[in-house]
Protein backbone atom coordinates (compact mmCIF):
# COMPACT_ATOMS: atom_id res chain seq x y z
CA UNK A 1 0.00 0.00 0.00
CA UNK A 2 1.24 3.80 -1.03
CA UNK A 3 1.97 6.56 1.78
CA UNK A 4 -1.28 8.59 0.95
CA UNK A 5 1.23 11.55 3.07
CA UNK A 6 3.82 10.94 0.51
CA UNK A 7 1.35 11.61 -2.26
CA UNK A 8 -0.02 14.72 -1.35
CA UNK A 9 2.98 15.97 0.59
CA UNK A 10 3.98 18.34 -2.30
CA UNK A 11 1.03 20.15 -2.46
CA UNK A 12 -0.53 20.68 0.49
CA UNK A 13 -0.95 24.29 1.14
CA UNK A 14 1.04 25.58 3.83
CA UNK A 15 -0.84 25.86 6.88
CA UNK A 16 -0.42 30.11 7.98
CA UNK A 17 0.82 29.62 11.34
CA UNK A 18 1.75 32.94 13.01
CA UNK A 19 3.74 31.59 16.07
CA UNK A 20 3.94 35.28 18.04
CA UNK A 21 0.42 35.45 18.12
CA UNK A 22 0.16 32.44 21.00
CA UNK A 23 3.65 32.46 22.57
CA UNK A 24 4.34 35.90 23.26
CA UNK A 25 6.55 38.20 24.94
CA UNK A 26 9.81 38.03 21.89
CA UNK A 27 12.78 40.52 22.63
CA UNK A 28 13.62 39.70 19.34
CA UNK A 29 12.73 37.68 16.53
CA UNK A 30 14.50 36.85 12.70
CA UNK A 31 12.27 34.06 10.41
CA UNK A 32 11.68 33.33 6.96
CA UNK A 33 7.87 33.07 7.83
CA UNK A 34 5.57 35.44 9.10
CA UNK A 35 5.29 35.46 13.12
CA UNK A 36 3.04 37.95 14.06
CA UNK A 37 0.15 39.48 12.86
CA UNK A 38 0.72 42.65 13.89
CA UNK A 39 3.86 42.32 12.18
CA UNK A 40 3.53 44.51 8.75
CA UNK A 41 7.17 45.40 7.74
CA UNK A 42 9.27 42.78 5.15
CA UNK A 43 10.79 40.01 5.94
CA UNK A 44 14.23 41.17 3.91
CA UNK A 45 16.55 43.66 2.45
CA UNK A 46 18.63 42.18 -0.30
CA UNK A 47 21.12 43.00 -2.85
CA UNK A 48 22.05 42.18 -6.02
CA UNK A 49 25.57 42.18 -7.17
CA UNK A 50 25.11 43.10 -10.54
CA UNK A 51 24.71 46.45 -9.95
CA UNK A 52 24.03 46.33 -5.93
CA UNK A 53 20.40 47.59 -6.62
CA UNK A 54 18.53 47.18 -3.30
CA UNK A 55 14.90 46.45 -3.09
CA UNK A 56 12.64 44.57 0.25
CA UNK A 57 11.21 41.33 -0.03
CA UNK A 58 8.06 40.60 1.74
CA UNK A 59 5.39 37.78 1.94
CA UNK A 60 3.60 35.08 -0.39
CA UNK A 61 0.20 34.27 1.10
CA UNK A 62 1.43 31.73 2.95
CA UNK A 63 3.25 34.05 5.08
CA UNK A 64 6.49 32.90 3.59
CA UNK A 65 9.48 34.99 2.31
CA UNK A 66 8.32 35.49 -1.01
CA UNK A 67 10.83 33.07 -3.03
CA UNK A 68 9.33 34.52 -6.66
CA UNK A 69 10.25 38.36 -5.61
CA UNK A 70 13.50 37.15 -4.47
CA UNK A 71 13.87 35.53 -8.36
CA UNK A 72 12.45 38.27 -9.91
CA UNK A 73 14.64 40.54 -8.50
CA UNK A 74 17.98 38.56 -8.54
CA UNK A 75 17.45 37.05 -11.93
CA UNK A 76 20.91 35.86 -13.16
CA UNK A 77 22.71 38.34 -10.51
CA UNK A 78 23.43 36.51 -7.00
CA UNK A 79 21.65 37.87 -4.33
CA UNK A 80 22.55 38.97 -0.40
CA UNK A 81 21.49 39.76 2.67
CA UNK A 82 21.85 43.18 3.90
CA UNK A 83 19.06 43.74 6.57
CA UNK A 84 16.70 40.52 8.21
CA UNK A 85 14.15 42.37 10.21
CA UNK A 86 13.04 41.38 13.74
CA UNK A 87 9.64 41.13 14.06
CA UNK A 88 9.28 41.42 17.37
CA UNK A 89 8.03 45.04 19.06
CA UNK A 90 11.70 46.01 19.68
CA UNK A 91 12.54 46.24 15.96
CA UNK A 92 16.41 45.22 16.28
CA UNK A 93 17.05 44.61 12.69
CA UNK A 94 20.29 43.49 12.04
CA UNK A 95 21.82 44.24 9.18
CA UNK A 96 25.32 44.10 7.23
CA UNK A 97 26.65 47.08 5.06
CA UNK A 98 29.82 45.70 4.00
CA UNK A 99 28.70 43.73 1.13
CA UNK A 100 31.21 41.12 1.03
CA UNK A 101 30.11 39.92 4.51
CA UNK A 102 26.57 40.06 3.43
CA UNK A 103 25.04 36.33 3.51
CA UNK A 104 23.81 34.71 0.21
CA UNK A 105 20.90 34.23 -0.16
CA UNK A 106 19.97 33.53 -4.37
CA UNK A 107 22.73 31.65 -6.32
CA UNK A 108 22.23 33.69 -9.64
CA UNK A 109 23.76 30.31 -11.75
CA UNK A 110 21.14 28.01 -10.40
CA UNK A 111 18.18 30.37 -10.39
CA UNK A 112 17.75 29.10 -6.89
CA UNK A 113 17.04 30.57 -3.04
CA UNK A 114 19.21 28.76 -0.28
CA UNK A 115 17.74 25.90 1.25
CA UNK A 116 19.35 23.70 3.58
CA UNK A 117 19.99 20.99 1.36
CA UNK A 118 20.21 18.47 3.88
CA UNK A 119 18.12 15.24 2.46
CA UNK A 120 16.15 14.81 5.93
CA UNK A 121 15.44 18.49 6.47
CA UNK A 122 13.00 20.83 5.07
CA UNK A 123 13.11 22.44 2.23
CA UNK A 124 11.91 25.92 3.04
CA UNK A 125 14.13 29.53 2.36
CA UNK A 126 17.06 29.79 4.45
CA UNK A 127 19.54 32.43 4.86
CA UNK A 128 23.66 31.84 3.72
CA UNK A 129 24.56 29.50 1.06
CA UNK A 130 27.25 27.39 2.20
CA UNK A 131 30.64 28.74 1.41
CA UNK A 132 29.08 31.30 -0.56
CA UNK A 133 30.25 33.72 1.67
CA UNK A 134 33.15 33.97 4.03
CA UNK A 135 32.89 35.23 7.23
CA UNK A 136 29.66 36.49 6.91
CA UNK A 137 27.65 38.53 9.54
CA UNK A 138 24.45 40.59 10.35
CA UNK A 139 24.37 42.74 13.56
CA UNK A 140 22.16 44.43 15.61
CA UNK A 141 24.27 46.92 17.15
CA UNK A 142 22.28 47.43 20.64
CA UNK A 143 19.83 45.11 22.08
CA UNK A 144 18.16 46.76 25.03
CA UNK A 145 16.63 44.08 26.42
CA UNK A 146 17.14 43.06 29.82
CA UNK A 147 17.91 38.98 29.88
CA UNK A 148 19.57 39.28 33.47
CA UNK A 149 16.33 37.76 35.35
CA UNK A 150 16.04 34.47 32.70
CA UNK A 151 15.85 33.81 28.73
CA UNK A 152 15.25 31.72 26.61
CA UNK A 153 15.84 31.21 22.66
CA UNK A 154 15.02 29.13 19.72
CA UNK A 155 16.90 28.34 17.02
CA UNK A 156 16.69 26.40 13.70
CA UNK A 157 19.85 25.91 11.13
CA UNK A 158 20.86 23.72 8.74
CA UNK A 159 24.58 22.11 8.77
CA UNK A 160 27.31 24.48 10.60
CA UNK A 161 30.64 24.04 10.42
CA UNK A 162 33.16 22.89 13.08
CA UNK A 163 34.65 25.61 15.99
CA UNK A 164 32.09 28.22 14.70
CA UNK A 165 30.16 30.57 16.80
CA UNK A 166 26.40 30.66 15.61
CA UNK A 167 25.18 33.62 16.79
CA UNK A 168 26.57 35.75 19.95
CA UNK A 169 25.14 38.69 22.29
CA UNK A 170 27.00 40.73 24.17
CA UNK A 171 30.68 41.32 23.28
CA UNK A 172 32.64 40.84 27.09
CA UNK A 173 32.10 37.64 29.53
CA UNK A 174 29.90 39.48 31.63
CA UNK A 175 26.80 39.50 29.34
CA UNK A 176 27.59 37.23 27.11
CA UNK A 177 25.44 34.77 25.69
CA UNK A 178 26.67 32.31 22.70
CA UNK A 179 25.63 29.34 20.86
CA UNK A 180 28.69 27.33 19.11
CA UNK A 181 29.26 24.36 17.38
CA UNK A 182 32.23 23.00 19.05
CA UNK A 183 34.25 19.73 19.17
CA UNK A 184 32.99 17.05 21.27
CA UNK A 185 33.13 17.47 25.29
CA UNK A 186 32.65 21.52 24.14
CA UNK A 187 29.71 23.61 25.12
CA UNK A 188 26.96 24.23 22.95
CA UNK A 189 25.75 26.80 24.79
CA UNK A 190 27.37 29.57 27.10
CA UNK A 191 27.10 32.27 29.29
CA UNK A 192 29.96 34.21 29.95
CA UNK A 193 32.60 31.81 30.78
CA UNK A 194 30.24 28.74 31.35
CA UNK A 195 29.01 26.13 29.54
CA UNK A 196 26.44 23.65 28.90
CA UNK A 197 27.58 20.39 27.35
CA UNK A 198 24.78 17.75 25.65
CA UNK A 199 24.79 14.24 26.65
CA UNK A 200 25.81 11.92 23.90
CA UNK A 201 26.55 8.88 25.90
CA UNK A 202 25.07 5.81 24.90
CA UNK A 203 24.60 6.93 21.59
CA UNK A 204 26.72 5.79 18.64
CA UNK A 205 29.50 8.34 17.68
CA UNK A 206 27.78 11.46 16.86
CA UNK A 207 30.76 13.24 16.81
CA UNK A 208 30.62 17.29 16.39
CA UNK A 209 27.51 18.42 18.26
CA UNK A 210 25.78 19.92 14.76
CA UNK A 211 28.11 19.66 11.64
CA UNK A 212 27.23 18.01 9.08
CA UNK A 213 23.34 17.79 10.64
CA UNK A 214 20.21 20.52 10.64
CA UNK A 215 19.04 21.70 13.70
CA UNK A 216 16.75 23.18 16.29
CA UNK A 217 18.37 24.53 19.59
CA UNK A 218 16.74 25.72 22.79
CA UNK A 219 18.18 27.10 25.90
CA UNK A 220 16.90 28.25 28.66
CA UNK A 221 18.65 30.55 31.90
CA UNK A 222 16.20 30.51 35.27
CA UNK A 223 17.85 34.09 36.22
CA UNK A 224 19.35 32.77 39.23
CA UNK A 225 21.72 29.24 38.86
CA UNK A 226 20.49 26.92 36.20
CA UNK A 227 20.67 26.91 32.24
CA UNK A 228 19.73 24.14 30.24
CA UNK A 229 19.65 23.31 26.20
CA UNK A 230 18.09 21.08 23.92
CA UNK A 231 19.04 20.01 20.76
CA UNK A 232 17.02 17.74 17.87
CA UNK A 233 18.91 17.00 14.78
CA UNK A 234 18.00 16.16 11.12
CA UNK A 235 18.86 12.54 11.45
CA UNK A 236 16.63 11.43 14.63
CA UNK A 237 18.93 11.94 17.78
CA UNK A 238 17.84 14.11 20.41
CA UNK A 239 20.07 15.18 23.19
CA UNK A 240 19.76 17.03 26.54
CA UNK A 241 22.29 19.32 28.95
CA UNK A 242 21.68 21.33 32.12
CA UNK A 243 23.90 22.94 34.06
CA UNK A 244 23.57 24.45 38.07
CA UNK A 245 26.12 27.19 38.44
CA UNK A 246 25.25 29.99 35.82
CA UNK A 247 25.96 33.28 37.14
CA UNK A 248 23.73 36.20 37.04
CA UNK A 249 23.94 38.45 33.86
CA UNK A 250 24.83 42.09 33.42
CA UNK A 251 22.44 44.31 32.56
CA UNK A 252 22.18 45.21 28.83
CA UNK A 253 19.95 48.41 29.38
CA UNK A 254 22.54 50.18 28.17
CA UNK A 255 22.84 48.04 24.70
CA UNK A 256 24.97 45.53 23.55
CA UNK A 257 25.35 44.05 20.24
CA UNK A 258 24.11 40.53 18.38
CA UNK A 259 25.49 39.05 15.83
CA UNK A 260 24.13 36.03 13.62
CA UNK A 261 26.43 34.07 11.82
CA UNK A 262 29.38 35.56 13.12
CA UNK A 263 31.89 34.44 11.26
CA UNK A 264 30.73 31.05 9.66
CA UNK A 265 30.79 30.23 6.15
CA UNK A 266 28.54 26.90 6.15
CA UNK A 267 25.30 28.05 7.83
CA UNK A 268 22.22 28.08 6.66
CA UNK A 269 20.01 29.97 9.11
CA UNK A 270 15.97 29.97 8.89
CA UNK A 271 14.78 30.97 12.15
CA UNK A 272 16.12 32.60 16.24
CA UNK A 273 13.57 33.96 18.24
CA UNK A 274 15.09 35.75 21.85
CA UNK A 275 12.82 35.81 24.85
CA UNK A 276 13.30 38.10 27.67
CA UNK A 277 12.25 35.19 30.25
CA UNK A 278 12.71 32.02 30.69
CA UNK A 279 10.34 30.08 28.51
CA UNK A 280 11.39 26.38 29.90
CA UNK A 281 7.96 25.51 31.33
CA UNK A 282 6.73 26.23 27.64
CA UNK A 283 9.38 24.76 25.81
CA UNK A 284 7.73 21.49 24.40
CA UNK A 285 4.85 23.35 22.79
CA UNK A 286 7.03 25.89 21.48
CA UNK A 287 9.76 23.02 19.97
CA UNK A 288 6.60 21.68 18.40
CA UNK A 289 5.51 24.41 16.75
CA UNK A 290 8.85 24.90 15.20
CA UNK A 291 9.08 20.95 14.14
CA UNK A 292 5.93 20.93 13.14
CA UNK A 293 6.82 23.80 10.29
CA UNK A 294 10.20 22.75 9.69
CA UNK A 295 10.32 19.29 10.13
CA UNK A 296 14.01 19.64 11.57
CA UNK A 297 13.99 16.64 14.16
CA UNK A 298 12.29 13.42 15.54
CA UNK A 299 10.42 14.78 18.31
CA UNK A 300 7.93 12.81 21.05
CA UNK A 301 6.03 15.64 22.77
CA UNK A 302 2.80 14.10 21.50
CA UNK A 303 2.56 10.95 23.01
CA UNK A 304 0.05 8.71 20.91
CA UNK A 305 -1.92 6.98 24.08
CA UNK A 306 -2.41 10.29 25.56
CA UNK A 307 -4.85 10.37 22.99
CA UNK A 308 -6.04 7.49 21.37
CA UNK A 309 -7.04 5.72 25.15
CA UNK A 310 -8.40 2.11 24.25
CA UNK A 311 -4.89 0.66 24.57
CA UNK A 312 -4.57 -3.15 25.81
CA UNK A 313 -1.40 -3.17 25.50
CA UNK A 314 2.12 -1.18 24.28
CA UNK A 315 5.68 -1.96 23.88
CA UNK A 316 8.00 0.58 22.96
CA UNK A 317 11.70 2.13 22.83
CA UNK A 318 9.85 5.56 23.65
CA UNK A 319 6.75 6.68 26.33
CA UNK A 320 4.16 6.46 25.06
CA UNK A 321 1.67 7.43 27.54
CA UNK A 322 1.67 10.32 30.34
CA UNK A 323 0.40 8.26 32.72
CA UNK A 324 2.41 5.87 32.33
CA UNK A 325 5.45 5.71 35.40
CA UNK A 326 6.97 2.72 35.72
CA UNK A 327 10.46 1.81 32.83
CA UNK A 328 10.62 1.48 29.63
CA UNK A 329 12.59 -2.09 29.92
CA UNK A 330 14.95 -4.28 32.34
CA UNK A 331 18.64 -4.99 30.46
CA UNK A 332 21.20 -7.81 31.72
CA UNK A 333 24.87 -6.76 31.61
CA UNK A 334 25.94 -10.63 31.83
CA UNK A 335 26.45 -10.06 35.36
CA UNK A 336 23.20 -7.94 36.62
CA UNK A 337 20.40 -6.43 36.16
CA UNK A 338 18.31 -2.77 36.09
CA UNK A 339 15.47 -1.61 35.16
CA UNK A 340 16.21 1.40 32.18
CA UNK A 341 13.39 4.02 32.25
CA UNK A 342 12.89 7.43 30.03
CA UNK A 343 14.40 10.55 29.87
CA UNK A 344 12.15 14.04 30.04
CA UNK A 345 12.19 13.99 26.42
CA UNK A 346 10.51 10.61 26.72
CA UNK A 347 12.68 8.35 24.87
CA UNK A 348 14.68 5.58 26.38
CA UNK A 349 17.57 6.57 28.97
CA UNK A 350 20.37 5.79 26.88
CA UNK A 351 22.69 7.48 29.40
CA UNK A 352 21.25 5.14 32.41
CA UNK A 353 22.14 2.25 29.93
CA UNK A 354 25.30 3.06 29.52
CA UNK A 355 26.01 2.82 32.77
CA UNK A 356 24.60 -0.05 33.32
CA UNK A 357 26.75 -2.04 30.81
CA UNK A 358 29.75 -0.20 29.85
CA UNK A 359 31.88 -2.61 27.97
CA UNK A 360 29.06 -5.60 28.62
CA UNK A 361 26.50 -6.07 25.55
CA UNK A 362 23.50 -5.66 27.21
CA UNK A 363 20.14 -7.49 26.45
CA UNK A 364 16.60 -7.24 26.94
CA UNK A 365 15.59 -9.48 29.64
CA UNK A 366 11.92 -7.76 30.43
CA UNK A 367 10.21 -5.25 27.99
CA UNK A 368 7.16 -3.60 29.89
CA UNK A 369 3.62 -2.61 28.64
CA UNK A 370 2.32 0.97 28.87
CA UNK A 371 -1.17 0.16 28.54
CA UNK A 372 -3.61 -0.99 30.36
CA UNK A 373 -2.67 -4.11 30.94
CA UNK A 374 0.08 -5.28 32.59
CA UNK A 375 1.86 -7.57 30.67
CA UNK A 376 5.21 -8.34 30.37
CA UNK A 377 7.72 -9.90 27.87
CA UNK A 378 10.26 -11.65 29.55
CA UNK A 379 13.36 -14.08 28.55
CA UNK A 380 14.97 -15.26 31.43
CA UNK A 381 17.64 -17.36 28.99
CA UNK A 382 20.49 -14.87 28.37
CA UNK A 383 21.08 -16.99 25.07
CA UNK A 384 17.83 -15.87 23.78
CA UNK A 385 17.27 -12.72 25.01
CA UNK A 386 16.83 -10.05 22.26
CA UNK A 387 20.38 -7.41 21.98
CA UNK A 388 19.96 -3.50 22.77
CA UNK A 389 23.18 -2.36 23.35
CA UNK A 390 27.14 -3.31 21.59
CA UNK A 391 29.99 -2.87 24.84
CA UNK A 392 32.35 -2.72 22.45
CA UNK A 393 31.19 0.66 20.74
CA UNK A 394 29.56 1.15 24.41
CA UNK A 395 26.58 2.17 22.38
CA UNK A 396 22.83 1.53 21.87
CA UNK A 397 21.71 0.05 18.49
CA UNK A 398 19.87 2.51 16.93
CA UNK A 399 17.98 2.46 13.40
CA UNK A 400 17.02 6.56 12.46
CA UNK A 401 18.02 7.78 15.27
CA UNK A 402 15.79 5.95 17.43
CA UNK A 403 16.87 2.91 19.67
CA UNK A 404 16.05 -0.69 18.76
CA UNK A 405 15.42 -4.14 20.08
CA UNK A 406 17.56 -6.00 18.02
CA UNK A 407 16.34 -9.21 16.85
CA UNK A 408 17.67 -12.19 14.56
CA UNK A 409 19.90 -14.89 16.06
CA UNK A 410 22.18 -14.22 18.97
CA UNK A 411 25.71 -13.43 18.55
CA UNK A 412 27.96 -16.42 18.45
CA UNK A 413 25.86 -18.00 15.27
CA UNK A 414 24.77 -21.14 17.31
CA UNK A 415 21.28 -21.46 16.03
CA UNK A 416 19.89 -20.11 18.51
CA UNK A 417 16.97 -16.96 18.10
CA UNK A 418 15.95 -14.05 20.05
CA UNK A 419 12.49 -14.24 22.02
CA UNK A 420 10.57 -12.33 24.70
CA UNK A 421 7.45 -14.64 26.09
CA UNK A 422 5.07 -13.55 28.14
CA UNK A 423 2.77 -16.70 30.24
CA UNK A 424 -0.42 -14.96 30.09
CA UNK A 425 -2.70 -13.41 27.37
CA UNK A 426 -2.03 -9.27 26.52
CA UNK A 427 -5.76 -8.61 25.83
CA UNK A 428 -8.62 -9.41 28.35
CA UNK A 429 -10.69 -11.94 26.56
CA UNK A 430 -10.86 -13.04 23.62
CA UNK A 431 -12.25 -9.43 21.23
CA UNK A 432 -14.13 -9.14 18.71
CA UNK A 433 -12.34 -6.51 17.44
CA UNK A 434 -8.81 -4.75 17.96
CA UNK A 435 -6.12 -3.22 16.03
CA UNK A 436 -2.36 -4.03 16.50
CA UNK A 437 0.07 -1.42 14.58
CA UNK A 438 3.69 -2.75 14.38
CA UNK A 439 7.26 -0.60 13.78
CA UNK A 440 9.22 -3.54 13.13
CA UNK A 441 12.61 -3.52 10.75
CA UNK A 442 14.33 -6.49 9.42
CA UNK A 443 17.92 -6.47 7.65
CA UNK A 444 16.54 -9.07 4.88
CA UNK A 445 15.63 -7.42 1.96
CA UNK A 446 11.60 -9.42 2.13
CA UNK A 447 9.43 -10.53 4.76
CA UNK A 448 8.73 -13.78 3.12
CA UNK A 449 11.81 -16.00 5.08
CA UNK A 450 10.84 -13.87 8.29
CA UNK A 451 9.03 -15.43 11.50
CA UNK A 452 6.50 -13.59 13.60
CA UNK A 453 7.44 -10.08 15.18
CA UNK A 454 4.56 -10.54 17.19
CA UNK A 455 2.15 -13.21 18.34
CA UNK A 456 -0.92 -14.23 20.34
CA UNK A 457 -1.19 -17.67 20.78
CA UNK A 458 1.54 -20.70 20.39
CA UNK A 459 3.28 -20.94 16.99
CA UNK A 460 5.36 -23.27 15.20
CA UNK A 461 4.69 -26.89 16.34
CA UNK A 462 2.13 -26.50 18.60
CA UNK A 463 -0.82 -24.32 17.37
CA UNK A 464 -1.18 -21.26 15.04
CA UNK A 465 -1.19 -18.06 16.52
CA UNK A 466 -4.62 -16.39 16.46
CA UNK A 467 -2.92 -12.72 15.92
CA UNK A 468 0.21 -13.06 14.49
CA UNK A 469 2.57 -10.46 12.56
CA UNK A 470 4.77 -12.19 10.39
CA UNK A 471 6.58 -12.80 6.40
CA UNK A 472 3.67 -12.95 3.68
CA UNK A 473 4.31 -15.11 1.04
CA UNK A 474 3.40 -12.12 -1.49
CA UNK A 475 6.43 -10.16 -0.01
CA UNK A 476 4.22 -8.46 2.21
CA UNK A 477 3.45 -8.60 5.81
CA UNK A 478 0.70 -10.90 7.40
CA UNK A 479 -1.62 -11.26 10.02
CA UNK A 480 -2.56 -14.90 10.53
CA UNK A 481 -1.88 -17.49 7.41
CA UNK A 482 -3.77 -15.18 4.86
CA UNK A 483 -3.63 -11.42 5.26
CA UNK A 484 -0.75 -10.14 2.74
CA UNK A 485 -0.12 -6.57 1.36
CA UNK A 486 -2.60 -7.16 -1.45
CA UNK A 487 -5.30 -8.35 1.70
CA UNK A 488 -6.15 -11.37 0.83
CA UNK A 489 -8.93 -12.68 3.46
CA UNK A 490 -9.75 -15.69 4.91
CA UNK A 491 -12.56 -17.88 5.17
CA UNK A 492 -16.12 -16.52 7.08
CA UNK A 493 -17.16 -17.05 10.88
CA UNK A 494 -14.33 -14.37 11.88
CA UNK A 495 -14.07 -11.21 14.00
CA UNK A 496 -12.99 -8.69 11.84
CA UNK A 497 -9.88 -6.83 12.83
CA UNK A 498 -7.49 -4.23 11.32
CA UNK A 499 -3.48 -4.74 11.08
CA UNK A 500 -0.42 -2.21 10.21
CA UNK A 501 3.12 -2.73 9.88
CA UNK A 502 5.21 -0.22 9.13
CA UNK A 503 9.17 -0.41 7.65
CA UNK A 504 12.02 -1.92 7.25
CA UNK A 505 15.25 -1.72 5.44
CA UNK A 506 13.14 -1.08 2.55
CA UNK A 507 10.82 1.00 3.74
CA UNK A 508 7.28 -1.08 3.59
CA UNK A 509 4.52 0.19 5.38
CA UNK A 510 1.07 -2.19 4.72
CA UNK A 511 -2.13 -2.23 6.31
CA UNK A 512 -5.29 -4.33 5.56
CA UNK A 513 -8.28 -5.46 7.33
CA UNK A 514 -8.52 -9.15 7.76
CA UNK A 515 -10.72 -11.57 9.44
CA UNK A 516 -9.60 -13.53 12.05
CA UNK A 517 -10.41 -17.16 13.09
CA UNK A 518 -12.56 -16.44 16.63
CA UNK A 519 -14.39 -19.96 16.90
CA UNK A 520 -14.45 -22.37 19.41
CA UNK A 521 -12.62 -25.36 17.56
CA UNK A 522 -9.53 -22.50 17.41
CA UNK A 523 -9.84 -20.78 21.12
CA UNK A 524 -6.30 -18.65 21.19
CA UNK A 525 -3.57 -20.23 23.23
CA UNK A 526 -1.77 -18.98 26.38
CA UNK A 527 1.52 -17.35 25.44
CA UNK A 528 2.16 -14.23 24.19
CA UNK A 529 5.52 -13.94 22.08
CA UNK A 530 7.78 -11.41 20.30
CA UNK A 531 9.64 -14.07 18.25
CA UNK A 532 8.90 -17.52 17.90
CA UNK A 533 10.88 -20.65 18.38
CA UNK A 534 11.44 -21.47 15.01
CA UNK A 535 12.74 -18.36 13.55
CA UNK A 536 14.22 -15.05 13.79
CA UNK A 537 12.88 -12.39 15.95
CA UNK A 538 12.32 -8.72 13.58
CA UNK A 539 14.42 -5.81 14.83
CA UNK A 540 11.33 -3.97 17.15
CA UNK A 541 11.00 -0.49 17.91
CA UNK A 542 7.14 -0.02 19.06
CA UNK A 543 3.93 -2.60 19.10
CA UNK A 544 0.28 -1.04 20.06
CA UNK A 545 -2.49 -3.05 20.41
CA UNK A 546 -5.31 -1.02 20.84
CA UNK A 547 -9.06 -3.27 22.31
CA UNK A 548 -11.13 -2.22 19.51
CA UNK A 549 -11.94 -1.23 15.52
CA UNK A 550 -9.29 1.56 15.26
CA UNK A 551 -9.62 2.33 11.59
CA UNK A 552 -10.99 5.57 11.37
CA UNK A 553 -7.72 6.87 13.72
CA UNK A 554 -5.20 4.47 12.12
CA UNK A 555 -3.51 6.87 9.56
CA UNK A 556 -3.14 9.55 12.41
CA UNK A 557 -1.35 6.81 14.92
CA UNK A 558 0.86 6.03 12.13
CA UNK A 559 1.57 9.39 11.19
CA UNK A 560 2.49 9.71 14.85
CA UNK A 561 4.91 6.75 14.56
CA UNK A 562 6.33 8.40 11.55
CA UNK A 563 7.02 11.30 13.06
CA UNK A 564 9.34 9.74 15.65
CA UNK A 565 10.70 6.88 13.51
CA UNK A 566 10.85 7.71 10.31
CA UNK A 567 9.86 5.19 8.50
CA UNK A 568 7.80 6.31 5.65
Amino acid sequence: MGNFYQAVASSKAIPINRFLDTFTGSAAAYSLRRLRSGYNGPALTIRRDNDNTEQNIGWDGNDVVDVNSIINFCGSANGYVKTWYDQSTNRFDASQLTTSTQPQVYDGTTGTVTTPSLSNMNAKPAINKPNGVSNPQLVASSITAELNGGYSYYVVMGESGYNQNIFRIGSNSSNLIMMAAETTGQATHKQGNSGINVVTTGYPNVGQRIAGHGVMQSAHYDGATSGSVFITRDDGYNFIGTKGNFSSLGSTSGGVPLSLFAGSTSRPFQEFILFDEDKSSIRKEIESNLNDYYTVGQLNHNLPLDTYTNVAAAWSVRKVRSAYTGSCMEVYNGTSYADIGFTSQNELDLEALNAHCGTNDGFVSKWYSQGTSTTTFVQTDSTLMPQIYDGTTQTVFIANGKPQVQGGSVAGGDGNTTMLTSAAESLNGYPTAHNFIVMARSDRNSYSDLNAAYCWGRYGNNNDGKYRTQGGNSGGAQVGNNLHINGVASSADKANTFFSALGNNITRTVSSTQNLDRSSANPPQSVTRLGISVGNMHHLQEILIFDGDMSDDREAIEQNQNSYFKVF
